[in-house]
């Protein structure tokens, strides 16, 4: 676990674990994750979606929406909601 923001709720901490996520629940390559293209281009379906959702709580401890993987367009806008949320 994560406890709030501190060292470990950093941008670039977020944004390599969110990383990691998106690539195991698509199958892309960590290295092949562009964190400014659109989530959709890694082929998550609302399965998935929902699983990083339920990871992202798990992990930083927060209460996030299930459509939020929908609502932001890459890992980068993601981190950025994330980061909000720990602050």
């Amino acid at each position: 676990m994560t406890p709030g923001v501190g060292e470990n709720g950093s941008s670039e901490r977020v944004g390599t674990w969110l990383v990691q996520q998106v690539s195991g629940f698509s199958g892309v390559a960590v290295d092949e994750i562009d964190v400014a293209a659109p989530l959709s281009e890694y082929g998550l379906n609302s399965v998935s979606a929902l699983a990083i959702c339920a990871a992202i709580e798990d992990e930083y401890e927060i209460e996030i929406e299930p459509t939020l993987l929908w609502d932001v367009e890459s890992v980068s806008a993601l981190t950025d909601a994330v980061v909000a949320r720990l602050s």
